[in-house]
């Protein structure tokens, strides 16, 4: 799972470099993220049938909170008190640069597979 995240990041990294021109994007307020993520998470919840979930909160890029990436972890009734989670999933919560969208929309995209029937694929920057 490490490795995954470690691809993830690198990904997420070089994907960055393709870009030209200069980016001009807010912050993401970490609570108005978190906020946002665990939303989404008593969703899902309710939806897949879920007894618990928790969630952890933090920037995705060290120096700026361009991104804020969110881990929400699952567990059914089965899985509860054990040392596993039925499904765990990381999304990453983000503002657009300023031209890109003027009403400051905060959009998800999922990074791994998605514990519900949902896949949160917000637009990307260009």
């Amino acid at each position: 799972m490490r490795l995954k995240l470690i691809a993830a990041a690198a990904a997420a990294s070089l994907a960055g470099l393709g870009f030209t021109g200069t980016a001009h994007a807010d912050n993401v307020s970490l609570s108005a993220a978190g906020a946002k993520c665990s939303t989404y998470a008593a969703s899902v919840k309710k939806q897949m049938g879920y007894v618990y979930w928790e969630r952890s909160a933090s920037n995705a890029f060290s120096g700026h909170n361009h991104y804020v990436r969110c881990t929400i972890k699952y567990d059914t009734a089965a899985t509860r008190y054990s040392k596993r989670w039925a499904c765990q999933e990381t999304i990453d919560v983000y503002l657009l640069p300023h031209d890109s969208d003027r009403n400051r929309t905060i959009f998800m995209h999922h990074l791994t597979n998605s514990c519900s029937y949902k896949v949160l694929r917000g637009p990307r920057p260009s």
